[in-house]
């Protein structure tokens, strides 16, 4: 696992395209990606040298080409949400942009 840290000013938007550019990076090489309000955990097996060539945008040998990656949309129904009021007191945001934020993000299973 690697943990890329980012500066507490970093807006969560932000840290959401570099997850998605990483995830476009290394493709099906990665176990997992999570990223967080600070941070981003990127989980597979890496070897140093492999991953700064793929950060470089180089090729090694041995290396195989990103798959496409399968986008499913889910429904979701945000009237049941029952902490959708405490995350709006706590972040300071309305629900609507709680909402919308959540909607802009694509998420990895």
């Amino acid at each position: 696992m690697i943990l890329l840290e980012c500066d507490r000013q970093t807006p969560i938007e932000i840290i959401h395209q570099s997850a998605r550019a990483l995830e476009t990076i290394f493709g099906n090489d990665l176990k997992d990606l999570v990223p967080a309000y600070h941070s981003i955990a990127v989980f597979g097996a890496f070897k140093l040298d492999y991953l700064l060539a793929k950060l470089e945008g180089k090729h090694l040998d041995g290396d195989t080409e990103s798959s496409n990656i399968e986008v499913v949309e889910l429904p979701i129904c945000y009237e049941v949400g029952e902490d959708l009021d405490r995350i709006a007191q706590h972040t300071g945001m309305t629900i609507n942009e709680i909402i919308d934020l959540h909607l802009r993000g694509t998420y990895r299973s």
